[in-house]
Protein backbone atom coordinates (compact mmCIF):
# COMPACT_ATOMS: atom_id res chain seq x y z
CA UNK A 1 0.00 0.00 0.00
CA UNK A 2 2.82 2.37 0.89
CA UNK A 3 4.41 1.68 -2.48
CA UNK A 4 1.15 2.68 -4.21
CA UNK A 5 1.17 6.09 -2.44
CA UNK A 6 4.76 6.68 -3.53
CA UNK A 7 3.92 5.85 -7.15
CA UNK A 8 0.84 8.12 -7.15
CA UNK A 9 2.82 10.95 -5.52
CA UNK A 10 5.61 10.54 -8.08
CA UNK A 11 3.11 10.57 -10.96
CA UNK A 12 1.46 13.71 -9.59
CA UNK A 13 4.84 15.41 -9.23
CA UNK A 14 5.86 14.48 -12.79
CA UNK A 15 2.45 15.56 -14.13
CA UNK A 16 2.59 18.90 -12.32
CA UNK A 17 6.13 19.50 -13.57
CA UNK A 18 5.08 18.79 -17.16
CA UNK A 19 2.00 20.98 -16.77
CA UNK A 20 4.06 23.89 -15.43
CA UNK A 21 6.65 23.40 -18.19
CA UNK A 22 3.98 23.58 -20.89
CA UNK A 23 2.61 26.77 -19.35
CA UNK A 24 6.07 28.35 -19.37
CA UNK A 25 6.69 27.26 -22.96
CA UNK A 26 3.43 28.98 -23.91
CA UNK A 27 4.57 32.18 -22.22
CA UNK A 28 2.32 31.79 -19.19
CA UNK A 29 3.12 31.34 -15.54
CA UNK A 30 1.15 29.59 -12.83
CA UNK A 31 2.72 31.95 -10.33
CA UNK A 32 2.44 35.53 -11.56
CA UNK A 33 5.60 37.36 -10.52
CA UNK A 34 4.64 40.55 -12.35
CA UNK A 35 3.25 43.45 -10.42
CA UNK A 36 -0.47 43.10 -9.84
CA UNK A 37 -2.44 44.85 -12.54
CA UNK A 38 0.39 44.91 -15.06
CA UNK A 39 -0.44 43.80 -18.58
CA UNK A 40 1.73 41.45 -20.57
CA UNK A 41 3.16 43.04 -23.72
CA UNK A 42 2.65 41.49 -27.13
CA UNK A 43 5.28 40.94 -29.79
CA UNK A 44 4.47 43.30 -32.64
CA UNK A 45 7.56 42.67 -34.74
CA UNK A 46 8.09 46.44 -34.67
CA UNK A 47 10.03 46.68 -31.38
CA UNK A 48 12.89 49.17 -31.61
CA UNK A 49 11.51 50.78 -34.77
CA UNK A 50 10.85 54.51 -35.05
CA UNK A 51 7.32 55.93 -35.10
CA UNK A 52 5.56 54.86 -38.31
CA UNK A 53 4.80 57.18 -41.21
CA UNK A 54 1.02 57.27 -40.74
CA UNK A 55 -1.09 60.38 -41.26
CA UNK A 56 -4.03 61.15 -39.01
CA UNK A 57 -6.74 63.80 -39.23
CA UNK A 58 -7.03 65.68 -35.95
CA UNK A 59 -10.27 66.41 -34.11
CA UNK A 60 -10.51 69.90 -35.66
CA UNK A 61 -11.23 68.08 -39.00
CA UNK A 62 -8.68 70.29 -40.82
CA UNK A 63 -5.22 69.52 -39.47
CA UNK A 64 -3.35 66.43 -40.59
CA UNK A 65 -0.16 65.23 -38.94
CA UNK A 66 2.18 62.38 -39.69
CA UNK A 67 3.14 60.32 -36.65
CA UNK A 68 6.73 60.06 -37.91
CA UNK A 69 7.07 63.85 -37.59
CA UNK A 70 6.43 63.84 -33.83
CA UNK A 71 9.54 65.43 -32.29
CA UNK A 72 11.93 63.43 -30.10
CA UNK A 73 12.51 64.21 -26.44
CA UNK A 74 9.26 63.03 -24.87
CA UNK A 75 7.80 59.51 -24.54
CA UNK A 76 4.81 58.88 -26.79
CA UNK A 77 1.84 56.55 -26.39
CA UNK A 78 -0.27 55.63 -29.40
CA UNK A 79 -3.69 54.46 -28.21
CA UNK A 80 -5.81 52.78 -30.92
CA UNK A 81 -9.44 52.80 -29.83
CA UNK A 82 -13.08 52.40 -30.74
CA UNK A 83 -15.51 55.04 -29.44
CA UNK A 84 -17.92 52.21 -28.53
CA UNK A 85 -15.48 49.87 -26.77
CA UNK A 86 -15.98 49.71 -22.97
CA UNK A 87 -12.37 48.58 -22.50
CA UNK A 88 -11.15 51.59 -24.49
CA UNK A 89 -13.28 53.85 -22.30
CA UNK A 90 -11.86 52.19 -19.19
CA UNK A 91 -8.32 52.82 -20.43
CA UNK A 92 -9.25 56.42 -21.23
CA UNK A 93 -10.56 56.79 -17.66
CA UNK A 94 -7.25 55.41 -16.33
CA UNK A 95 -5.30 57.96 -18.36
CA UNK A 96 -7.52 60.88 -17.38
CA UNK A 97 -7.56 59.92 -13.69
CA UNK A 98 -3.75 59.78 -13.69
CA UNK A 99 -3.03 62.57 -16.16
CA UNK A 100 -0.89 64.49 -13.64
CA UNK A 101 1.36 61.46 -13.11
CA UNK A 102 1.49 60.95 -16.89
CA UNK A 103 2.10 64.59 -17.89
CA UNK A 104 5.57 63.75 -19.29
CA UNK A 105 3.96 61.41 -21.87
CA UNK A 106 2.41 62.66 -25.11
CA UNK A 107 -0.72 60.63 -25.97
CA UNK A 108 -2.05 60.20 -29.49
CA UNK A 109 -5.48 58.57 -29.57
CA UNK A 110 -6.15 57.09 -33.00
CA UNK A 111 -9.40 55.60 -34.29
CA UNK A 112 -10.60 54.23 -37.64
CA UNK A 113 -14.19 55.36 -36.94
CA UNK A 114 -15.85 58.37 -38.51
CA UNK A 115 -14.96 61.91 -37.55
CA UNK A 116 -18.39 62.32 -35.93
CA UNK A 117 -17.89 59.23 -33.77
CA UNK A 118 -14.37 60.31 -32.83
CA UNK A 119 -15.67 63.75 -31.87
CA UNK A 120 -18.36 62.22 -29.63
CA UNK A 121 -15.66 60.31 -27.74
CA UNK A 122 -13.52 63.46 -27.60
CA UNK A 123 -16.37 65.56 -26.19
CA UNK A 124 -17.62 62.88 -23.78
CA UNK A 125 -14.17 62.69 -22.18
CA UNK A 126 -13.53 66.47 -22.36
CA UNK A 127 -10.19 65.79 -24.02
CA UNK A 128 -9.77 69.46 -24.93
CA UNK A 129 -8.70 69.95 -21.28
CA UNK A 130 -5.49 67.95 -21.68
CA UNK A 131 -2.58 69.42 -23.59
CA UNK A 132 -0.76 66.07 -23.72
CA UNK A 133 -3.69 64.21 -25.36
CA UNK A 134 -4.24 64.53 -29.11
CA UNK A 135 -7.04 62.67 -30.90
CA UNK A 136 -6.94 61.74 -34.56
CA UNK A 137 -8.68 59.76 -37.24
CA UNK A 138 -6.83 56.97 -39.05
CA UNK A 139 -8.55 57.84 -42.33
CA UNK A 140 -6.37 55.51 -44.46
CA UNK A 141 -6.65 52.60 -41.98
CA UNK A 142 -2.85 52.38 -42.03
CA UNK A 143 -2.41 52.09 -38.26
CA UNK A 144 -4.18 48.74 -37.96
CA UNK A 145 -2.30 47.42 -41.00
CA UNK A 146 1.07 48.55 -39.63
CA UNK A 147 0.59 46.84 -36.26
CA UNK A 148 -1.65 44.02 -37.63
CA UNK A 149 -4.36 44.91 -35.11
CA UNK A 150 -7.47 42.77 -34.91
CA UNK A 151 -8.84 44.17 -31.66
CA UNK A 152 -8.95 47.28 -29.51
CA UNK A 153 -7.71 48.77 -27.32
CA UNK A 154 -4.15 48.59 -28.57
CA UNK A 155 -1.42 50.66 -26.96
CA UNK A 156 2.06 51.24 -28.41
CA UNK A 157 4.58 52.88 -26.07
CA UNK A 158 7.54 54.74 -27.54
CA UNK A 159 10.57 56.09 -25.68
CA UNK A 160 11.99 59.63 -25.88
CA UNK A 161 13.94 58.66 -28.99
CA UNK A 162 10.65 57.60 -30.69
CA UNK A 163 11.53 53.88 -30.71
CA UNK A 164 8.86 51.30 -29.86
CA UNK A 165 9.37 49.84 -26.39
CA UNK A 166 6.24 47.66 -26.18
CA UNK A 167 2.75 47.05 -27.48
CA UNK A 168 -0.29 45.94 -25.48
CA UNK A 169 -3.80 44.70 -26.14
CA UNK A 170 -6.24 45.66 -23.41
CA UNK A 171 -5.77 48.01 -20.50
CA UNK A 172 -2.43 49.16 -19.16
CA UNK A 173 -2.03 50.53 -15.63
CA UNK A 174 -0.79 54.11 -15.32
CA UNK A 175 2.33 53.00 -13.43
CA UNK A 176 3.14 50.56 -16.21
CA UNK A 177 2.64 53.28 -18.84
CA UNK A 178 5.14 55.44 -16.95
CA UNK A 179 7.59 52.62 -16.43
CA UNK A 180 7.61 51.29 -20.01
CA UNK A 181 7.86 54.80 -21.48
CA UNK A 182 11.03 55.36 -19.44
CA UNK A 183 12.77 52.16 -20.59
Amino acid sequence: MKRMYVIVAAMLLVGLSLYMGLFRMGGYSLIDIRKRGYAKSVITGREGELLPSISILLSDSITKINLSSIPKGRPTVLFYFSPYCPYCQSEMDTIINNVKKLKHIQFYLVTPYSHREMKLFYNKNHLERYENIIVGLDYDIRFSEYFRIAQVPFIAIYDKGKRLNAGFFGGVASDQLRQVSQE
